[in-house]
């Protein structure tokens, strides 16, 4: 089974957020980062239960050659995008990530 791809408002900022700085550093390095996010994403639908579970119910995706991490749940039919997630940032602004909604 295919799942469909659902952004959160903070996962969309995330992806805006790390293409523009990459590309600021190099022109074409944030299509490239755009690139593997999207490549990672085809991964996850194809096999979301292939991922480790971080906080139930969320699974963590580790991307190739930049060090984000795409946090994620499933959800009925769809794959649900929490976070990207700059791996150099304090590992604390994940817990509002892996909270469970209220």
């Amino acid at each position: 089974m295919k799942y469909t791809i659902k952004y959160t408002v903070r996962s969309s900022r995330d992806l805006l957020n790390g293409v523009i700085w990459y590309e600021e550093k190099r022109r074409g390095l944030g299509f490239e980062f755009l690139n593997s996010i999207e490549n990672s994403l085809f991964k996850i639908q194809k096999n979301p239960e292939l991922y480790r579970i971080i906080k139930s119910p969320m699974r963590r995706c580790l991307i190739r050659r930049f060090p984000f991490s795409i946090y994620f749940s499933t959800e009925k039919q769809a794959i649900v995008i929490h976070a990207i997630f700059d791996n150099r940032m304090n590992p604390l602004k994940l817990l509002a990530v892996l909270k469970p909604p209220d």
